[in-house]
């Protein structure tokens, strides 16, 4: 699971990916700066969170800050 928050903390985008047998994902995630609803964002710093979720229960996260550049 991608989550995008905004820097107060506001989830503004999930993005929920399936994966292979093997377990892997191939390919990117892309984001296109909208939120949940289709919405654009504002430029700005978002935080971006990576959660990672294993068959055998194991859980691994991480998170990046990331800059929404004005389009």
């Amino acid at each position: 699971v991608l989550e995008i928050y905004s820097i107060t903390g506001v989830l503004v985008k999930r993005f929920e990916e399936t994966y292979n047998d093997d377990g892997y994902r191939v390919g990117p995630i892309n984001w296109n700066g909208k939120d949940e609803y289709g919405g654009n964002l504002s430029a700005g710093m978002y935080i971006a969170k990576l959660n990672i979720y294993a068959e055998d229960g194991a859980f691994t996260s991480n998170s990046i800050r990331i800059i929404l550049l004005p389009q």
